[in-house]
């Protein structure tokens, strides 16, 4: 076990006019794993939206929540591509 953290930058199209109420009800109003629900957050930029998931799990179920997380991405409405996301193991204090 361990503590990763779990990012994806999501580039987002002219039609999202509030990026941050955009996050809040895509994360919150899903179906995610509350695993995924419990430790999140965002950052927001003028074209893209970074969130941030941190979760207490092995390596096998980390890689279980970033395919959960970037499902949901894949269908949300104003998402330009693909998100890139990446995996990392928090190590020490480390955010």
């Amino acid at each position: 076990m361990g503590i990763f953290s779990i990012r994806a930058n999501v580039t987002v199209d002219g039609s999202i006019n509030d990026r941050d109420a955009w996050a809040v009800d895509l994360v919150e109003g899903s179906n995610l794993s509350e695993d995924l629900k419990a430790g999140w957050f965002w950052a927001t930029w003028p074209d893209r939206v970074e969130l941030v998931f941190a979760v207490n799990a092995d390596p096998n179920s980390v890689q279980l929540f970033a395919k959960e997380g970037e499902a949901l991405i894949t269908n949300a409405a104003g998402v330009v591509g693909t998100a890139n996301v990446v995996v990392q193991e928090k190590r020490g204090n480390e955010t």
